[in-house]
């Protein structure tokens, strides 16, 4: 009988792939873990957390005047391809150039949060 399944990281829980087939057929290897789910979903938007398929959250990031809020401890931000690691404080922003710069909050199982930022 044909399954899907999610192949995943168990430490993180991220999706590796989505599979159908039968349970019999179904082999992981080395680090990763399956689990059955129901239904084929874009592994990019969800997680495995207790065997279980999870939505992953949005991360509530806010872009004000010359400074973003609400990113939390260990987030990887980067900023014109320059990757920082935030300490859960506001984070002020300063360009010596003006133009448009492009924001990317990473903090898995959170969503990652883009912005622009006119300077």
């Amino acid at each position: 009988m044909t399954q899907n399944f999610a192949v995943y990281a168990p430490d993180t829980g991220r999706i590796r792939q989505i599979v159908q087939c039968d349970k019999e057929h179904m082999l992981c290897g080395g680090d990763e873990r399956y689990t059955e789910v129901p239904e084929l979903v874009d592994p990019s938007l969800w997680y495995i957390s207790n065997k279980k398929m999870v939505l992953r959250p949005t991360l509530a990031v806010s872009l004000g005047t010359q400074v973003l809020r609400g990113v939390p401890i260990g987030a990887a931000v980067t900023i014109e391809g320059q990757t920082y690691t935030a300490d859960g404080t506001d984070i002020e922003l300063e360009f010596s150039l003006p133009g448009s710069y492009l924001i990317r909050v990473s903090c898995w199982p959170y969503l990652d949060w883009e912005g622009s930022y006119e300077n």
